[in-house]
């Protein structure tokens, strides 16, 4: 008798799906920037979740911060952890310039990412870093976009000077018993009673940390609402804005790469 053997076909595994992320970032802490990053993050999420063949590994954001560094943008380093510990296997960004102005840093970056074997998309340009030709239009590209910082920052350095020569203060902020209209300072006599108080204590020989005792005493706070100590008391009291001159310039920034402010 003939012997019937029954065999299963064990269904195929399904592919895994590419996990990919997204790096957004807008350099301008203004309206309309926070508008443009907030467009970013939709669109790079439902261009991810809608692929089949994809899976999202994460949106990661930075605002308000340039691109022509990378320590300080938290989100892009937490993003290059999360590509370190293996949740990552592709991060697409909208342009080269999204993602970083200087040419070192992200030649630097993308070659870490490849030797992984994580790729970085880059949509407007079209380019993929894992393509033969990838990293030479990175390269051209990234010197573009590092040469436009720079004429940039001169042209503001320029502004900036025009209106010292012009006797025109640059972008004043408020400090306590003043307040900038946009055109020159008023006096905001909640706290000028403060300023007062500080002058005339110290023309009566008292110590620092004796006025500022009485000043929490008093409850009089400093413009921001926080208590008095003698070493706030001597700093408010050396402001040469209260001699009638605003001195400005004191420091500037070294390298619109590095931002370190020169003295």
């Amino acid at each position: 008798m003939k012997k019937i053997t029954q065999t299963r076909k064990f269904p195929e595994a399904l592919p895994s799906r590419k996990r990919v992320a997204a790096y957004c970032r807008v350099s301008s802490n203004a309206e309309r920037p926070q508008h443009s990053l907030a467009t970013q993050i939709k669109y790079f999420t439902d261009l991810i979740e809608n692929n089949p063949e994809w899976e999202l590994a994460g949106i990661y954001s930075d605002f308000g911060i340039s691109g022509t560094g990378t320590k300080k943008r938290l989100q892009f380093q937490q993003m290059l952890k999360d590509c370190d510990s293996g949740k990552i296997d592709m991060v697409i960004t909208k342009s080269v310039q999204r993602f970083a102005r200087n040419t070192v840093d992200l030649l630097k970056t993308i070659r870490h990412l490849k030797e992984k074997g994580i790729g970085v998309f880059f949509e407007k340009e079209n380019i993929s870093t894992l393509s033969g030709d990838g990293e030479v239009m990175l390269s051209i590209l990234a010197s573009l976009a590092q040469a436009e910082s720079h004429s940039m920052s001169e042209n503001i350095s320029w502004a900036v000077k025009k209106e010292f020569e012009e006797g025109r203060p640059h972008a004043c902020t408020d400090f306590l018993g003043y307040h900038w209209n946009g055109t020159c300072y008023e006096i905001v006599e909640d706290q000028a009673k403060i300023v007062r108080y500080i002058f005339d204590n110290i023309l009566e020989q008292k110590s620092c940390p004796q006025i500022a005792k009485e000043l929490n005493e008093m409850g009089w706070l400093g413009r921001k609402g926080y208590p008095w100590s003698g070493e706030v008391v001597r700093t408010t009291a050396k402001n040469i804005h209260y001699t009638g001159v605003l001195l400005l310039g004191q420091h500037y920034s070294e390298s619109p790469l590095t931002h370190k402010q020169m003295k």
